[in-house]
């Protein structure tokens, strides 16, 4: 879970529903398997509670650190070292990188990039 600058709650994880309840217009409206039929998920709540918006991620990645830059994008990370950015709407990805190593924590700078502790493998 993460709080973004304007008080949105954002929650990532994975689920093994395939009747997660998912908004329209959002990136990933049909789940695509990661793990022994298990999908990622992202959610946005407003600061009031109500649902921005809430996804499937659409590729094979089971968030592990999950943080929300400045500007509401979100960025998730899994344990693998895949970063995946999700626009402020959750309509698109707006980029995927592939780490090697195993990462434990994650947090965003002031201009909106990942910075990541853990061990490097």
């Amino acid at each position: 879970m993460a709080i973004g600058s304007d008080g949105s709650i954002y929650v990532a994880g994975d689920t093994d529903g395939r009747d997660f309840p998912v908004t329209p217009g959002v990136l990933g409206a049909q789940p695509e398997p990661i793990n022994a039929g298990r999908w990622g998920f992202l959610a946005k709540l407003g600061a009031c509670g109500g649902v921005r918006y809430s996804t499937y991620l659409p590729v094979a990645v089971r968030p592990g650190a999950l943080a929300v830059a400045p500007d509401g994008t979100a960025i998730l990370v899994d344990a693998d070292g895949n970063i995946l950015r999700v626009d402020p709407e959750g309509r698109r990805v707006l980029g995927r990188r592939v780490w090697n190593g195993e990462f434990g924590a994650l947090a965003v700078d002031p201009q909106g990039r990942p910075v990541l502790a853990g061990r490097r493998v």
